[in-house]
C-alpha cells in the first residue's frame, strides 16, 4: 500500500483513531469501530484491503508521522497537518480515487467481478463448443454460484445475449475505460491483458489499478440494478446486496423488526441483553436510516431529553452529558440517537 494513500483517510479538523481506519480497511468491526467509521465518513470502504497487515499499516503511519504529514495528538489518534493536506491533494491528482464508494458498500462488487470473469470465460468457450480449458481462479463459493446460474441460464443463444449485455455496459462508460476493462477479460483463445499492459498513467501503481477495476465493476453493478432481466443480471443478483452482518446479528435485527422485545430474544436464544444491544447498534450503523425502526426505542420523550442536553458537533458529544444512572440502557439510547442524527445529517 502506498503510504500517502492513507492521507485520504485523515482530516485537518477531525482527529481520527488509527485503529478505526485499520479495522474498516480490513473489515475487523466492533461497534466502536463501525460507529467511528460512520462519523469519519469512511464506512463505505469496509474491507477494501482485507489482507493488510497491522505491522505494515502501523509502519506506513509511522512514516507519515516522521514526514510531518500527520500528527499524533493523543496515543493512536492522528490529525492531518497542513503539509499533509497538500500531499493529500497532490496524491489525488496523481493516483486513482474511488468514485463508486456507495455501490461498493452496497453490493458485493469484488465477488461479482470474480463471478463475471469466470462466467464470461465459460460463455466464451461455450460459443466455440470447447470444454477443455483452464478456468480463471475463483473461490469455491463463486464457483458454486456459477454452476447454479449456468444450469438455469444455459441455452443455445446465451453467447449472443451475453455479448449484447457486455456491449450495453461498455457503451455506457468512457471509451478509454471500456477498451481497458474489456482487454482484461479472458475468453476462447484470449488470455486477457494485465495492468502493466493497459497503458495507465505513469504515476499509477498496482493499488490504483485495483481501485479503478473495482470502480468499473461498481458502475456496472449500478447499471444492472435497473436493467432488464438478462442472464447477466441474474448472475449479478446474487451479489446485489453486501451483507456485513453476522448470522446472529441478522437474526437479532430480523426479530427486532418483527416486533420481539430484547427480553424475549435473550430468553429464547440465551444471549445477554448487552450482546443484543450491540447487535442492534451495529445494524443501525450499517443500514440506511429508513431500514431501522428507531422509534421503537427512541420515544419523543427520550429524543427531546437528549436533544436538550446535546448540541454542537456530534463528534463532541459525550455520554457523561446525558448520563443519569448506571443503567446500560442509557448508553444504548445515547449511541442509537447519535447514529440516527449522524445518518440524518448525512442524508443517509
Amino acid at each position: 500500500m502506498n503510504a500517502k494513500y492513507l492521507l485520504t483517510f485523515f482530516k485537518t479538523d477531525q482527529p481520527r483513531r488509527q485503529r478505526v481506519i485499520f479495522g474498516i480497511l480490513k473489515n475487523q468491526l466492533t461497534v466502536s469501530t463501525s460507529y467511528n467509521g460512520l462519523r469519519y465518513g469512511i464506512l463505505d470502504q469496509i474491507g477494501l484491503f482485507p489482507k493488510i497487515d497491522k505491522a505494515e499499516f502501523d509502519g506506513l503511519l509511522s512514516e507519515l508521522t516522521k514526514q510531518e504529514l500527520v500528527s499524533e495528538i493523543e496515543p493512536g489518534q492522528l490529525i492531518l497537518t497542513e503539509k499533509g493536506e497538500l500531499h493529500r491533494q497532490q496524491y489525488a491528482k496523481e493516483h486513482y480515487v474511488l468514485s463508486q464508494r456507495k455501490e461498493i458498500f452496497q453490493a458485493d462488487v469484488v465477488n461479482f467481478r470474480d463471478a463475471f470473469l469466470l462466467s464470461n470465460q465459460v460463455v466464451s468457450e461455450l460459443a466455440y463448443h470447447n470444454t477443455r480449458y483452464y478456468p480463471v481462479p475463483a473461490s469455491t463459493a463463486v464457483k458454486q454460484t456459477i454452476k447454479q446460474w449456468y444450469a438455469l441460464s444455459h441455452s443455445t443463444d446465451l453467447p449472443y445475449l451475453w455479448a449484447k449485455s457486455l456491449q450495453n455496459f461498455l457503451s455506457q462508460i468512457s471509451e478509454e475505460d471500456a477498451n481497458r476493462i474489456a482487454n482484461t477479460w479472458i475468453g476462447h483463445a484470449i488470455p486477457g491483458l494485465v495492468a502493466t499492459q493497459l497503458q495507465f498513467p505513469a504515476t499509477w501503481d498496482a493499488q490504483d489499478y485495483y481501485l479503478w477495476e473495482l470502480d468499473c465493476y461498481a458502475k456496472w453493478s449500478t447499471q444492472l440494478r435497473d436493467s432488464e432481466n438478462t442472464a447477466l443480471r441474474q448472475l449479478w443478483a446474487v451479489f446485489e446486496r453486501r451483507d456485513l452482518m453476522s448470522n446472529s446479528m441478522r437474526q437479532t435485527y430480523n426479530d427486532f423488526m418483527a416486533g420481539q422485545s430484547l427480553e424475549q430474544m435473550a430468553n429464547q436464544r440465551h444471549l445477554k441483553l448487552g450482546t443484543l444491544r450491540e447487535h442492534l447498534l451495529s445494524a443501525a450503523i450499517l443500514l440506511p436510516v429508513a431500514d431501522f425502526n428507531y422509534d421503537l426505542f427512541l420515544t419523543d420523550t427520550i429524543k427531546n431529553d437528549l436533544a436538550s442536553k446535546l448540541s454542537g458537533s456530534i463528534d463532541e458529544w459525550q455520554f457523561e452529558m446525558v448520563r443519569q444512572t448506571s443503567d446500560p440502557i442509557e448508553f444504548f439510547y445515547f449511541r442509537l440517537y447519535s447514529i440516527q442524527q449522524t445518518k440524518l445529517e448525512a442524508g443517509q
